[in-house]
């Protein structure tokens, strides 16, 4: 199904499991909520997504947010499914699932981390303004961006950030705080434990 138009509300409760089972083209969409369907839910050509994306048992669904979409303080709230993203989002509270970014610039302004994993791909200099990684996984290890910057981290009992990706190209702007959780770094980085 391709949909065009303008959407207050956008509710997807059942796809096939095409891929795309679901295709947003030159459409407005201030909320779009996902709670079923088994395919991919695409947002794409001259769509703006605005407002807030919310992925609530959503298991088998998978939403791509396109290149070729427009985003504006998009806030994400998952405990399912799959989100890959080609552009920046505003917020991201995340309670299970998998989130890949892939976006080359743009601000992330947060991320809230308790279950799930996260791939974070950047593949240019994207910023991520906060990171509290309460649980789950920050997978860093296939980001292929020369430099980006993540200007704060804190982490808890549970979680993992693992940078290892051979390019050491994550640049902190502040000393990570770590209330327990594993972090593995690149090789030659210098750490210093205080």
């Amino acid at each position: 199904v391709e949909l065009t138009g303008t959407f207050t509300t956008a509710n997807v409760q059942a796809t096939s499991v095409d891929s795309p089972a679901l295709l947003f083209t030159n459409s407005t969409i201030p909320t779009l909520n996902i709670t079923g369907g088994n395919g991919t839910i695409f947002v794409d050509r001259n769509t703006e997504l605005s407002g807030t994306v919310s992925m609530v048992g959503a298991k088998k669904a998978r939403l791509e947010l396109e290149v070729d979409a427009t985003v504006n303080g998009v806030e994400v709230t998952m405990d399912s499914g799959r989100f890959i993203t080609y552009n920046e989002i505003d917020k991201l509270f995340m309670y299970g699932g998998v989130v890949e970014f892939r976006n080359a610039t743009g601000t992330t302004n947060l991320i809230d981390l308790y279950q799930g994993t996260i791939k974070y791909k950047p593949t240019g200099a994207a910023v991520l303004t906060a990171l509290n990684a309460y649980g789950g996984f920050f997978d860093m290890r296939g980001c292929p961006s020369p430099s980006h910057t993540i200007t704060g981290v804190t982490m808890y009992a549970g979680s993992m950030i693992d940078e290892r990706n051979g390019l050491n190209n994550t640049i902190y702007s502040t000393p990570i705080n770590v209330n327990g959780g594993i972090i593995k770094c690149d090789l030659g980085r210098t750490v210093t434990v205080v």
